[in-house]
């Protein structure tokens, strides 16, 4: 499952203030990943990177090398690419060309165009029938429209949770106005209808489990998003040098491999990953690249723009506010 434009920091599982996890935050069976960052910050140079094998993990915009779905069609695999974005975008055409080797290909946006409001929620059947497919060798790959900007086009009215605006205004210093207040509130509410999604992913993919199905599944964004958390700044850029933008959230669910959960990790070389999670073996397969190699060490990491990666401080270190001090979540 690929998210997209999803910062970890506005998720509860990684310390957020707000709820935004009700789902995914009840369930005991999904391994969650705490120092995992995107290879850039934007949809197209991130994908190109973790999605082909290139053992540099320095191309940018770049489909050339083989990719997954070719490495698991070759395979025997059947795959799936269902896409709840435009085809060919203005954005991220290149995603779908170097995607377009999946057996199954859907960009629901062009399969349902006169459909005023679509919402992720639509993948679900696809993802069923897929499941019900012949075969039992298969790769899908959900991509959502998860938070991506427009906000509040991402989620129904019934997901409308965050509409209070005084303590944004008193956290967030550049959120200084009720216009961007409500961009807050729409972001947080479009994470929460994202958990929704997330869960009913899992909820699937458990019932055929239940069957005897061997399944399992890997969640990530492509980059991360900024929401008026620090500074003057709405979205993100492609090659920022901006630490936050890279932070993801990642988590897996049904993979037997749960080591190196607070190891840092960078997208660039996901590719060694998926290799290993579908035990795929070839000349390419550097498996120290592997999230779950045993003696992991990813090293210096880089931002987009080249420089090297530094941590930002973690959401609650931005809150300043004294009273604040003496409260801690229920563990």
């Amino acid at each position: 499952m690929v998210g997209e434009s999803t910062s970890r920091h506005h998720w509860e599982l990684y310390g957020y203030w707000r709820d935004t996890n009700p789902y995914l935050s009840k369930r005991d069976d999904i391994c969650l990943y705490s120092d995992v960052i995107s290879s850039n910050t934007s949809t197209v140079e991130s994908l190109s990177k973790c999605l082909t094998l290139n053992a540099n993990g320095d191309k940018v915009h770049d489909f050339s090398d083989v990719n997954i779905m070719d490495i698991a069609n070759h395979c025997g695999m059947t795959t799936y690419w269902i896409s709840t974005h435009h085809k060919y975008g203005i954005v991220d055409s290149s995603v779908p060309k170097g995607m377009s080797s999946a057996n199954h290909f859907h960009y629901l946006m062009d399969d349902f165009p006169n459909e005023a409001e679509l919402y992720d929620e639509k993948l679900l059947a696809y993802l069923e029938k897929a499941l019900a497919d012949p075969g039992d060798q298969k790769l899908i790959v959900l991509q959502l429209m998860g938070t991506h900007i427009e906000y509040k086009a991402r989620y129904p009215e019934k997901f409308t949770k965050f509409t209070h605006k005084d303590t944004l205004a008193r956290l967030y210093p550049y959120a200084d106005t009720d216009q961007r207040r409500t961009l807050i509130n729409d972001y947080d509410n479009a994470n929460v209808y994202q958990d929704y999604i997330l869960n009913q992913v899992l909820n699937i993919l458990s019932c055929h489990k239940e069957e005897g199905n061997d399944v399992s599944a890997v969640y990530f964004s492509d980059h991360g998003e900024e929401v008026y958390d620090y500074r003057n700044f709405l979205g993100h850029t492609p090659q920022s040098n901006m630490s936050w933008l890279h932070e993801i959230p990642f988590f897996t669910w049904g993979i037997n491999h749960t080591c190196n959960q607070d190891q840092p990790y960078q997208m660039n070389h996901f590719s060694h990953t998926l290799l290993d999670w579908m035990d795929i073996q070839c000349n390419s397969f550097q498996p120290e690249k592997s999230l779950w190699f045993s003696n992991l060490d990813y090293g210096q990491r880089y931002m987009g723009n080249g420089e090297k990666y530094e941590p930002t401080l973690g959401f609650k270190k931005q809150i300043t506010h004294p009273s604040l001090s003496a409260f801690n979540r229920r563990k």
